[in-house]
Protein backbone atom coordinates (compact mmCIF):
# COMPACT_ATOMS: atom_id res chain seq x y z
CA UNK A 1 0.00 0.00 0.00
CA UNK A 2 3.03 2.26 0.22
CA UNK A 3 2.73 3.39 -3.42
CA UNK A 4 -0.82 4.74 -3.01
CA UNK A 5 -1.33 8.51 -2.70
CA UNK A 6 -3.17 9.93 0.32
CA UNK A 7 -6.22 10.61 -1.88
CA UNK A 8 -6.22 7.00 -3.07
CA UNK A 9 -6.02 5.75 0.51
CA UNK A 10 -8.94 7.88 1.62
CA UNK A 11 -10.98 6.62 -1.33
CA UNK A 12 -10.21 3.03 -0.40
CA UNK A 13 -11.21 3.65 3.24
CA UNK A 14 -14.56 5.06 2.08
CA UNK A 15 -15.43 1.94 0.09
CA UNK A 16 -17.63 -0.82 1.39
CA UNK A 17 -16.20 -2.78 4.32
CA UNK A 18 -15.85 -5.98 2.33
CA UNK A 19 -13.62 -4.27 -0.22
CA UNK A 20 -11.52 -2.63 2.48
CA UNK A 21 -10.94 -5.96 4.18
CA UNK A 22 -9.88 -7.55 0.93
CA UNK A 23 -7.46 -4.78 -0.01
CA UNK A 24 -5.84 -4.66 3.42
CA UNK A 25 -5.56 -8.44 3.62
CA UNK A 26 -3.89 -8.76 0.24
CA UNK A 27 -1.67 -5.71 0.12
CA UNK A 28 -0.72 -4.63 3.66
CA UNK A 29 1.88 -7.38 4.26
CA UNK A 30 3.65 -6.62 0.99
CA UNK A 31 5.16 -3.18 1.54
CA UNK A 32 5.87 -0.70 4.30
CA UNK A 33 5.40 3.03 3.77
CA UNK A 34 8.46 5.26 3.75
CA UNK A 35 6.97 7.34 6.55
CA UNK A 36 6.54 4.25 8.73
CA UNK A 37 10.16 3.24 8.25
CA UNK A 38 11.26 6.65 9.56
CA UNK A 39 8.98 6.70 12.62
CA UNK A 40 9.31 4.58 15.72
CA UNK A 41 6.02 3.89 17.43
CA UNK A 42 5.81 0.73 19.49
CA UNK A 43 4.40 -2.69 18.74
CA UNK A 44 1.04 -3.15 20.43
CA UNK A 45 1.02 -5.16 23.65
CA UNK A 46 -1.87 -7.50 24.43
CA UNK A 47 -3.53 -7.92 27.84
CA UNK A 48 -2.24 -4.67 29.27
CA UNK A 49 -3.50 -1.84 31.39
CA UNK A 50 -4.18 1.11 29.10
CA UNK A 51 -2.53 4.35 30.18
CA UNK A 52 -1.84 7.64 28.41
CA UNK A 53 1.26 7.02 26.34
CA UNK A 54 3.27 8.80 23.65
CA UNK A 55 5.10 6.06 21.76
CA UNK A 56 6.90 8.08 19.11
CA UNK A 57 9.40 10.88 19.72
CA UNK A 58 7.92 12.88 16.82
CA UNK A 59 4.68 13.48 18.75
CA UNK A 60 4.39 16.60 20.93
CA UNK A 61 1.74 18.79 22.57
CA UNK A 62 -1.01 16.21 23.01
CA UNK A 63 -4.43 17.55 24.02
CA UNK A 64 -7.57 15.49 24.58
CA UNK A 65 -10.61 17.46 25.70
CA UNK A 66 -14.36 17.94 25.52
CA UNK A 67 -14.91 20.48 22.76
CA UNK A 68 -17.10 23.50 23.30
CA UNK A 69 -17.35 23.20 27.08
CA UNK A 70 -17.19 26.05 29.55
CA UNK A 71 -13.42 25.73 29.77
CA UNK A 72 -12.97 24.70 26.13
CA UNK A 73 -9.64 22.87 25.69
CA UNK A 74 -9.10 22.71 29.45
CA UNK A 75 -12.17 20.50 29.92
CA UNK A 76 -11.43 16.92 30.94
CA UNK A 77 -11.75 14.06 28.39
CA UNK A 78 -14.99 12.93 30.02
CA UNK A 79 -18.29 13.19 28.14
CA UNK A 80 -21.96 12.22 28.54
CA UNK A 81 -23.02 9.19 26.52
CA UNK A 82 -25.57 11.07 24.42
CA UNK A 83 -23.94 14.50 24.57
CA UNK A 84 -23.65 16.55 21.40
CA UNK A 85 -20.22 17.99 22.26
CA UNK A 86 -17.46 15.76 20.84
CA UNK A 87 -14.21 14.71 22.42
CA UNK A 88 -11.24 15.95 20.42
CA UNK A 89 -7.64 14.76 20.21
CA UNK A 90 -4.97 17.14 18.92
CA UNK A 91 -1.21 16.74 18.63
CA UNK A 92 1.79 17.81 16.54
CA UNK A 93 4.04 15.61 14.42
CA UNK A 94 7.59 16.98 14.32
CA UNK A 95 9.08 14.71 11.64
CA UNK A 96 9.45 15.53 7.97
CA UNK A 97 6.99 12.87 6.83
CA UNK A 98 3.76 12.08 8.62
CA UNK A 99 2.82 8.39 8.52
CA UNK A 100 -0.66 7.41 7.38
CA UNK A 101 -2.54 6.86 10.63
CA UNK A 102 -5.77 5.26 11.76
CA UNK A 103 -7.63 5.35 15.08
CA UNK A 104 -9.53 2.70 17.03
CA UNK A 105 -11.44 2.65 20.31
CA UNK A 106 -10.84 0.03 22.99
CA UNK A 107 -13.58 -0.48 25.57
CA UNK A 108 -12.02 -1.07 29.01
CA UNK A 109 -13.17 -2.30 32.39
CA UNK A 110 -12.86 -0.50 35.71
CA UNK A 111 -9.17 -1.43 35.91
CA UNK A 112 -8.42 -0.09 32.40
CA UNK A 113 -7.89 -3.53 30.93
CA UNK A 114 -9.62 -4.47 27.66
CA UNK A 115 -13.21 -5.47 28.38
CA UNK A 116 -15.01 -8.49 26.92
CA UNK A 117 -17.35 -6.34 24.83
CA UNK A 118 -17.35 -6.84 21.07
CA UNK A 119 -16.55 -3.80 18.94
CA UNK A 120 -20.01 -3.87 17.36
CA UNK A 121 -21.50 -3.51 20.85
CA UNK A 122 -19.81 -0.18 21.63
CA UNK A 123 -19.31 1.53 18.23
CA UNK A 124 -21.81 1.97 15.42
CA UNK A 125 -19.42 1.53 12.51
CA UNK A 126 -16.20 -0.22 11.62
CA UNK A 127 -13.72 0.47 14.41
CA UNK A 128 -11.11 1.86 12.06
CA UNK A 129 -11.11 5.63 11.56
CA UNK A 130 -8.99 7.76 9.27
CA UNK A 131 -6.80 10.39 10.92
CA UNK A 132 -6.73 12.82 8.03
CA UNK A 133 -7.30 16.31 9.46
CA UNK A 134 -3.75 17.62 9.02
CA UNK A 135 -2.43 21.20 8.80
CA UNK A 136 1.14 22.30 8.18
CA UNK A 137 2.62 24.92 10.51
CA UNK A 138 3.01 28.39 9.06
CA UNK A 139 5.51 31.17 9.83
CA UNK A 140 7.31 29.13 12.49
CA UNK A 141 11.03 28.50 12.99
CA UNK A 142 10.29 24.92 13.99
CA UNK A 143 8.19 23.10 11.36
CA UNK A 144 5.50 20.62 12.37
CA UNK A 145 2.22 19.14 11.22
CA UNK A 146 -0.82 19.72 13.42
CA UNK A 147 -3.23 16.79 13.60
CA UNK A 148 -6.81 16.86 14.84
CA UNK A 149 -9.15 13.90 15.36
CA UNK A 150 -12.74 14.00 16.58
CA UNK A 151 -13.46 10.89 18.66
CA UNK A 152 -16.56 9.03 17.39
CA UNK A 153 -19.68 8.59 19.48
CA UNK A 154 -19.94 5.38 21.48
CA UNK A 155 -22.96 3.21 22.30
CA UNK A 156 -21.93 2.32 25.85
CA UNK A 157 -20.63 4.23 28.83
CA UNK A 158 -17.39 3.20 30.49
CA UNK A 159 -13.63 3.60 30.27
CA UNK A 160 -12.12 3.85 26.79
CA UNK A 161 -8.65 3.93 25.29
CA UNK A 162 -8.08 5.68 21.97
CA UNK A 163 -5.20 4.22 19.97
CA UNK A 164 -3.56 6.02 17.05
CA UNK A 165 -1.71 3.47 14.95
CA UNK A 166 -0.02 2.96 11.58
CA UNK A 167 -2.27 2.33 8.60
CA UNK A 168 0.12 -0.28 7.15
CA UNK A 169 0.77 -2.06 10.44
CA UNK A 170 -2.12 -2.23 12.92
CA UNK A 171 0.27 -3.36 15.66
CA UNK A 172 2.45 -0.23 15.40
CA UNK A 173 0.93 2.23 17.90
CA UNK A 174 1.96 5.89 18.08
CA UNK A 175 -0.30 7.29 20.79
CA UNK A 176 -2.76 6.14 23.48
CA UNK A 177 -5.26 8.39 25.29
CA UNK A 178 -7.76 7.55 28.01
CA UNK A 179 -11.26 8.98 28.00
CA UNK A 180 -14.46 8.28 29.93
CA UNK A 181 -18.09 8.20 28.77
CA UNK A 182 -20.76 8.49 31.47
CA UNK A 183 -24.53 8.32 31.97
CA UNK A 184 -26.24 10.68 34.39
CA UNK A 185 -28.15 8.09 36.39
CA UNK A 186 -26.55 8.45 39.83
CA UNK A 187 -26.78 11.83 41.55
CA UNK A 188 -23.71 12.88 43.54
CA UNK A 189 -23.84 15.20 46.54
CA UNK A 190 -20.37 16.23 47.70
CA UNK A 191 -18.66 18.17 50.44
CA UNK A 192 -15.04 19.23 49.99
CA UNK A 193 -13.23 20.55 53.02
CA UNK A 194 -9.99 20.45 54.97
CA UNK A 195 -9.03 17.10 56.48
CA UNK A 196 -10.85 16.10 59.66
CA UNK A 197 -7.62 14.51 60.91
CA UNK A 198 -5.86 16.93 63.25
CA UNK A 199 -2.35 16.12 62.03
CA UNK A 200 -3.36 16.57 58.36
CA UNK A 201 -5.73 19.52 58.61
CA UNK A 202 -3.17 22.09 57.45
CA UNK A 203 -1.99 20.06 54.44
CA UNK A 204 -4.84 17.85 53.15
CA UNK A 205 -8.23 18.09 51.48
CA UNK A 206 -11.06 15.69 52.26
CA UNK A 207 -13.89 14.79 49.89
CA UNK A 208 -17.04 13.35 51.50
CA UNK A 209 -19.97 12.47 49.28
CA UNK A 210 -23.34 10.78 49.02
CA UNK A 211 -24.79 8.83 46.08
CA UNK A 212 -28.48 8.77 45.18
CA UNK A 213 -29.25 5.89 42.82
CA UNK A 214 -33.02 6.25 42.66
CA UNK A 215 -32.70 6.74 38.89
CA UNK A 216 -31.40 3.22 38.28
CA UNK A 217 -32.02 -0.24 39.69
CA UNK A 218 -28.90 -1.51 41.48
CA UNK A 219 -28.95 -4.88 43.15
CA UNK A 220 -26.53 -5.27 46.06
CA UNK A 221 -25.07 -1.72 45.78
CA UNK A 222 -22.26 -2.44 48.26
CA UNK A 223 -20.78 -4.98 45.84
CA UNK A 224 -21.90 -3.45 42.54
CA UNK A 225 -20.77 0.17 42.99
CA UNK A 226 -17.19 1.44 42.81
CA UNK A 227 -16.09 5.05 43.06
CA UNK A 228 -12.96 6.81 41.77
CA UNK A 229 -11.79 10.16 43.15
CA UNK A 230 -9.35 12.19 41.04
CA UNK A 231 -7.36 15.36 41.69
CA UNK A 232 -6.96 17.84 38.81
CA UNK A 233 -7.45 15.11 36.21
CA UNK A 234 -4.51 12.98 37.37
CA UNK A 235 -4.73 9.20 37.06
CA UNK A 236 -1.58 8.40 39.05
CA UNK A 237 -2.93 9.29 42.52
CA UNK A 238 -6.62 8.35 42.29
CA UNK A 239 -8.45 7.08 45.36
CA UNK A 240 -10.61 4.00 44.81
CA UNK A 241 -11.77 0.86 46.62
CA UNK A 242 -13.78 2.96 49.06
CA UNK A 243 -16.56 1.13 50.85
CA UNK A 244 -19.71 3.09 51.76
CA UNK A 245 -20.00 4.01 55.43
CA UNK A 246 -23.79 3.78 55.26
CA UNK A 247 -26.44 2.48 52.84
CA UNK A 248 -30.15 3.37 52.94
CA UNK A 249 -31.78 1.02 50.46
CA UNK A 250 -35.24 2.46 51.14
CA UNK A 251 -34.03 5.90 50.00
CA UNK A 252 -31.60 4.50 47.41
CA UNK A 253 -28.68 6.34 49.00
CA UNK A 254 -25.07 5.49 49.81
CA UNK A 255 -22.91 7.64 52.09
CA UNK A 256 -19.12 7.95 52.08
CA UNK A 257 -17.97 9.87 55.17
CA UNK A 258 -14.58 8.86 56.56
CA UNK A 259 -12.57 9.70 59.67
CA UNK A 260 -9.19 8.04 59.08
CA UNK A 261 -7.98 9.85 55.95
CA UNK A 262 -9.21 7.29 53.41
CA UNK A 263 -10.61 10.08 51.22
CA UNK A 264 -7.78 12.58 51.79
CA UNK A 265 -5.60 14.15 49.11
CA UNK A 266 -2.46 16.15 49.75
CA UNK A 267 -3.53 19.65 48.78
CA UNK A 268 -0.14 20.60 47.31
CA UNK A 269 0.58 24.14 46.20
CA UNK A 270 -0.80 26.51 43.60
CA UNK A 271 0.82 25.74 40.24
CA UNK A 272 3.66 27.82 38.83
CA UNK A 273 2.63 29.68 35.65
CA UNK A 274 4.61 30.84 32.64
CA UNK A 275 3.42 32.55 29.47
CA UNK A 276 5.22 32.18 26.12
CA UNK A 277 2.43 33.53 23.90
CA UNK A 278 4.72 36.39 22.85
CA UNK A 279 8.21 35.78 21.48
CA UNK A 280 9.08 39.49 21.80
CA UNK A 281 7.85 40.60 25.22
CA UNK A 282 8.43 38.69 28.43
CA UNK A 283 5.18 37.17 29.66
CA UNK A 284 4.29 36.01 33.15
CA UNK A 285 7.10 33.95 34.67
CA UNK A 286 9.59 34.78 31.87
CA UNK A 287 12.85 36.49 32.83
CA UNK A 288 14.46 36.90 29.39
CA UNK A 289 13.81 35.95 25.75
CA UNK A 290 16.65 35.27 23.29
CA UNK A 291 15.34 35.60 19.72
CA UNK A 292 18.81 35.20 18.23
CA UNK A 293 18.59 31.46 18.87
CA UNK A 294 16.54 29.00 16.84
CA UNK A 295 14.34 27.91 18.41
CA UNK A 296 13.73 31.02 20.51
CA UNK A 297 14.94 30.63 24.09
CA UNK A 298 12.74 31.55 27.05
CA UNK A 299 14.53 31.77 30.39
CA UNK A 300 12.14 31.40 33.31
CA UNK A 301 12.84 33.20 36.57
CA UNK A 302 15.00 31.09 38.85
CA UNK A 303 12.72 29.25 41.26
CA UNK A 304 12.88 28.54 44.97
CA UNK A 305 11.06 25.56 46.58
CA UNK A 306 7.62 26.79 47.60
CA UNK A 307 7.73 24.68 50.77
CA UNK A 308 10.11 27.29 52.21
CA UNK A 309 7.48 30.04 52.01
CA UNK A 310 4.01 30.75 53.30
CA UNK A 311 1.05 29.96 51.04
CA UNK A 312 0.60 32.36 48.12
CA UNK A 313 -2.82 32.72 46.50
CA UNK A 314 -2.05 32.48 42.78
CA UNK A 315 -4.72 32.09 40.12
CA UNK A 316 -3.87 28.97 38.13
CA UNK A 317 -5.31 26.33 35.77
CA UNK A 318 -4.62 23.40 38.09
CA UNK A 319 -1.64 22.14 36.14
CA UNK A 320 -2.97 22.39 32.61
CA UNK A 321 -1.88 24.35 29.54
CA UNK A 322 -3.51 26.23 26.66
CA UNK A 323 -1.79 26.63 23.29
CA UNK A 324 -1.97 30.23 22.11
CA UNK A 325 0.02 33.09 20.54
CA UNK A 326 -0.42 36.76 19.64
CA UNK A 327 0.55 36.31 15.98
CA UNK A 328 -2.27 34.33 14.38
CA UNK A 329 -3.84 30.88 14.42
CA UNK A 330 -3.15 29.17 17.74
CA UNK A 331 -2.73 25.68 16.31
CA UNK A 332 -0.46 26.27 13.29
CA UNK A 333 1.17 29.68 13.95
CA UNK A 334 2.34 28.92 17.50
CA UNK A 335 6.07 28.27 17.36
CA UNK A 336 8.12 25.91 19.48
CA UNK A 337 10.62 27.43 21.87
CA UNK A 338 13.32 26.18 24.23
CA UNK A 339 12.14 26.76 27.79
CA UNK A 340 14.88 26.89 30.43
CA UNK A 341 13.98 25.93 34.01
CA UNK A 342 16.17 26.49 37.07
CA UNK A 343 15.42 25.44 40.66
CA UNK A 344 17.56 26.57 43.60
CA UNK A 345 17.71 23.30 45.51
CA UNK A 346 20.44 21.17 47.10
CA UNK A 347 20.86 17.75 45.53
CA UNK A 348 18.21 15.30 46.69
CA UNK A 349 18.18 11.52 46.87
CA UNK A 350 15.17 11.27 44.58
CA UNK A 351 15.31 12.93 41.12
CA UNK A 352 13.27 16.08 40.53
CA UNK A 353 10.86 16.35 37.58
CA UNK A 354 8.88 19.07 35.84
CA UNK A 355 5.30 17.90 36.32
CA UNK A 356 1.83 18.77 35.02
CA UNK A 357 -0.30 18.24 31.95
CA UNK A 358 2.77 19.21 29.92
CA UNK A 359 4.38 15.94 31.14
CA UNK A 360 1.16 13.89 30.76
CA UNK A 361 0.93 13.95 34.57
CA UNK A 362 3.79 11.44 34.57
CA UNK A 363 7.39 11.45 35.80
CA UNK A 364 8.97 11.03 32.39
CA UNK A 365 12.75 10.75 31.84
CA UNK A 366 12.70 13.65 29.38
CA UNK A 367 11.26 15.89 32.13
CA UNK A 368 13.83 14.91 34.76
CA UNK A 369 16.04 17.82 35.84
CA UNK A 370 19.82 17.72 35.91
CA UNK A 371 21.81 18.83 38.94
CA UNK A 372 24.49 21.48 38.37
CA UNK A 373 27.04 20.87 41.14
CA UNK A 374 28.91 24.11 40.32
CA UNK A 375 25.84 26.34 40.52
CA UNK A 376 24.18 24.26 43.23
CA UNK A 377 20.87 24.08 41.42
CA UNK A 378 18.70 21.89 39.20
CA UNK A 379 18.13 22.85 35.57
CA UNK A 380 16.37 21.59 32.47
CA UNK A 381 15.51 22.72 28.94
CA UNK A 382 12.29 21.63 27.21
CA UNK A 383 10.98 22.18 23.70
CA UNK A 384 7.42 23.46 24.17
CA UNK A 385 4.83 25.09 21.93
CA UNK A 386 3.81 28.70 22.57
CA UNK A 387 1.06 29.03 25.14
CA UNK A 388 0.16 29.49 28.78
CA UNK A 389 1.43 26.72 31.07
CA UNK A 390 1.13 25.50 34.64
CA UNK A 391 3.57 23.13 36.35
CA UNK A 392 5.14 22.11 39.64
CA UNK A 393 8.35 20.35 40.63
CA UNK A 394 7.75 16.75 41.71
CA UNK A 395 9.49 13.62 42.96
CA UNK A 396 8.50 9.97 43.14
CA UNK A 397 6.79 8.86 46.33
CA UNK A 398 7.80 5.22 46.86
CA UNK A 399 5.19 4.68 49.55
CA UNK A 400 2.23 5.89 47.49
CA UNK A 401 3.64 4.84 44.10
CA UNK A 402 2.85 8.19 42.51
CA UNK A 403 4.28 11.64 41.87
CA UNK A 404 4.54 13.89 44.92
CA UNK A 405 4.92 17.66 44.74
CA UNK A 406 4.94 18.30 48.47
CA UNK A 407 8.62 17.48 49.02
CA UNK A 408 9.62 20.51 46.92
CA UNK A 409 6.50 22.65 46.75
CA UNK A 410 4.90 21.96 50.14
CA UNK A 411 1.21 21.38 50.85
CA UNK A 412 -1.27 24.03 51.98
CA UNK A 413 -4.91 23.64 52.95
CA UNK A 414 -5.81 26.88 51.11
CA UNK A 415 -4.71 25.50 47.71
CA UNK A 416 -7.45 25.55 45.07
CA UNK A 417 -7.87 22.18 43.37
CA UNK A 418 -10.48 20.42 41.26
CA UNK A 419 -11.68 16.96 42.24
CA UNK A 420 -13.59 14.50 40.09
CA UNK A 421 -16.02 11.85 41.31
CA UNK A 422 -16.71 8.94 38.93
CA UNK A 423 -19.29 6.29 39.84
CA UNK A 424 -18.89 2.83 38.26
CA UNK A 425 -21.58 0.13 38.43
CA UNK A 426 -21.30 -3.55 37.44
CA UNK A 427 -24.93 -4.69 37.26
CA UNK A 428 -26.03 -8.29 37.51
CA UNK A 429 -26.39 -9.58 33.97
CA UNK A 430 -24.39 -6.66 32.50
CA UNK A 431 -20.93 -7.69 31.39
CA UNK A 432 -19.14 -4.38 31.57
CA UNK A 433 -18.52 -1.54 34.02
CA UNK A 434 -20.95 1.29 33.39
CA UNK A 435 -20.11 4.84 34.44
CA UNK A 436 -23.37 6.17 35.88
CA UNK A 437 -22.24 9.30 37.69
CA UNK A 438 -19.77 12.17 37.20
CA UNK A 439 -19.16 15.38 39.09
CA UNK A 440 -16.42 18.02 39.29
CA UNK A 441 -15.92 19.55 42.76
CA UNK A 442 -13.93 22.72 43.41
CA UNK A 443 -12.65 24.07 46.71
Amino acid sequence: MGEYSRRDRIAVMNCKWSIVVAVIFVLSPLVKSEAQSKSKGRVREEQKVYVNRILDDNIKTVECYLSGGDGDVTDYPIKPLHGAQPLVLEFDWMGDEVPYMLARLVHCDFYWEKSNMLEMEYVSEVNEYLVDDLDQSSNTHVPYTHIRFEIPQTKLSGNYALEIYDQDNAELVYLVRRFVVFENKVRIESKLNYSNMVNLRLTNHQLDFKLNYSGVEINNPQESVQVVLMQNGRWDNVISNLMPTAIWESNKQMEYNFFNGENNFRAGSEFRPFDTRSNRNEGLGIDTIDQSKIPTQYHLYRHQPLKNFAYTDTRDMNGRFVISNFNGNDKINSDYGEIKFELEQDKTEEPIYIFGQLSDWQLKPEFMMEYDSVGGRYQKSLLLKQGYYNFLYAQYDKQKGSADVTGIEGSFQQTDNEYIVLVYVRQFGVYYDQVLGYKVVRL
